[in-house]
């Protein structure tokens, strides 16, 4: 496909998003000179025409929480990659988009974006793929490969936990040999659920705070491990005991998330 040859009405839109301004044009058509050809890529409505699904909708699901439809909420644009033009489609703002005038509103999303080639004639060349997540871009690289291999492995929350405790207690041994400013934290993202370890100190004895919650809520549980002194907290961390001792308060509130559903 000769770039040169293709041109399209605007290259940005905003869809149907919260602050569309009245008289907004969103629509997007594609025109090859070459061939004479003119084809809408997204109408005015925010629709993506002869929209080609996702690639890999459960990924999608995952970071989105849910799939979307084919209607652009919040940004699009046309962007040259590699060879051929594509729609990269924002599915998710980031959190600050949500933040008002006082600083009130905003959340921990990360920006979500999707991206499909179009050929020649402007229909898709293929499904949606994920773009980028925050900060991390995955086009260009097997990371979309890699996360959809996770997420086939199927492994229950169970055995993840069980698997984690000994490398987050690991770094909790490191940590208790030179504190600093009382906390130290080890976080342990998984795809439904977030486990954390932090290390604090309080009136002089130290102790390990265990906290777990599902992606997408704002409800966490909490609990501890043994209050000593630095030097017997050290001697704990590396015992069997403080394994056991872990392993069973992340069992804990694992059943007390499950409870609350």
């Amino acid at each position: 496909m000769s770039m040169e040859d293709i041109h399209f009405s605007q290259t940005v839109t905003f869809g149907d998003h919260l602050y569309r301004h009245s008289g907004e044009i969103v629509e997007i058509i594609m025109e090859n000179t070459r061939t004479g050809i003119q084809k809408t890529i997204v109408d005015d409505n925010g629709m993506i025409a002869d929209f080609p699904g996702f690639a890999y909708p459960d990924l999608v699901s995952l970071y989105n929480n849910g799939v979307p439809g084919g209607r652009i909420q919040f940004r699009s644009d046309i962007s040259k990659l590699g060879e051929q033009y594509a729609l990269i489609w924002q599915i998710q703002p980031d959190g600050r988009y949500w933040e008002d005038d006082d600083g009130f509103g905003m959340t921990t999303d990360d920006e979500i974006d999707l991206y499909a080639h179009l050929d020649e004639t402007g229909h898709f060349a293929e499904s949606f793929h994920i773009y980028s997540i925050g900060s991390n871009k995955l086009y260009g690289t097997d990371a979309e490969e890699q996360l959809i291999e996770t997420l086939r492995m199927k492994v229950d929350p169970l055995s993840s936990l069980r698997e984690h405790t000994s490398e987050m207690l690991d770094v909790m041994k490191e940590q208790i040999k030179t504190p600093a400013n009382g906390k130290a934290e080890y976080f342990i993202p998984g795809t439904i659920y977030q486990a954390a370890f932090e290390l604090r100190t309080e009136l002089g004895k130290w102790y390990v705070r265990a906290s777990m919650k599902k992606r997408y809520s704002d409800t966490c549980f909490v609990g501890y491990l043994q209050f000593a002194p630095q030097e017997e907290q050290r001697e704990y961390l590396n015992s069997a005991q403080a394994f056991e001792d872990a392993e069973k308060t992340l069992m804990i509130l694992f059943s007390q998330i499950e409870r609350k559903g």
